[in-house]
């Protein structure tokens, strides 16, 4: 097995339904994400990283690339589970995005 198998399969087991993820609906499309409330409070806590607006954060998630599509811009709206939230940061990483969340208020 190389490298990229092993991470493969490893992501399978991190987005196992049975395991961390969840169905969620996610801009009208059903998908498998996992939500991360102690990575979102340890980086509100962190001095050591500068996220603009992260103390207005409510939700990190991870999602899949293949499933999700790019990564999204900064106060782009995104709907979680028919909420609009505001997006605050998002990263992606070998193929997995995280984006932190934030309310909308329009």
């Amino acid at each position: 097995m190389n490298f990229k198998e092993a991470l493969d399969d490893d992501m399978e087991v991190f987005f196992n339904l049975e395991e961390f993820a969840e169905n969620r609906n996610i801009d009208g499309t059903e998908m498998s994400i996992v939500i991360d409330e102690d990575k979102l409070e340890e980086l509100k806590v962190s001095r050591d990283i500068h996220i603009e607006g992260i103390h207005e954060a409510r939700l990190l998630i991870y999602v899949k690339k293949n499933e999700f599509g790019g990564k999204p811009a900064v106060n782009a709206i995104i709907e979680v589970d028919d909420k609009s939230y505001r997006v605050i940061d998002s990263s992606e990483v070998s193929g997995v995005i995280t984006i932190i969340l934030g309310w909308y208020e329009e």
